[in-house]
């Protein structure tokens, strides 16, 4: 049972990091450049008790405005106030989603690496567990 547990634990902890480097790369590679306001600060049950925060940002795609909601853990934005311009990528299929350009994003790769990291040894172990 063990080994179970710990294989699927492995298994998401290696598969979460690359799905949000893909998911950003997608939508850079596929995606067009533009500013975004940041318009305001919406607040959401986080499922624990607490409140979360969500960035609400609006840009214009064609002749249509869009609004994408990004969460403030992104390094790029955890600086930002309402009403400031932030230059942004957007799927040119799915204008929704968007990646913050500029910015430190160490910090982001740091963290998905340690996730990857320690869920190919958690896979590994659970995989050699005896």
């Amino acid at each position: 049972m063990a080994t179970v547990i710990m294989c699927v634990m492995g298994a998401i902890f290696v598969i979460v990091p690359l799905y949000g480097f893909f998911w950003e790369r997608d939508v850079v590679k596929n995606g067009e450049e533009t500013d975004a306001v940041f318009t305001k600060l919406k607040s959401r049950d986080d499922g624990d008790g607490g409140t979360t925060y969500d960035f609400i940002l609006e840009y214009t795609v064609g002749d249509r405005k869009v609004e994408a909601k990004r969460c403030p853990g992104i390094p790029s934005l955890r600086t930002k106030s309402v009403g400031d311009v932030i230059r942004i990528c957007y799927h040119r299929e799915r204008p929704e989603r968007i990646v913050a350009i500029g910015g430190n994003r160490t910090l982001e790769y740091v963290v998905f690496g340690i996730f990857f990291i320690a869920g190919v040894g958690t896979l590994i172990k659970g995989l050699t567990y005896s």
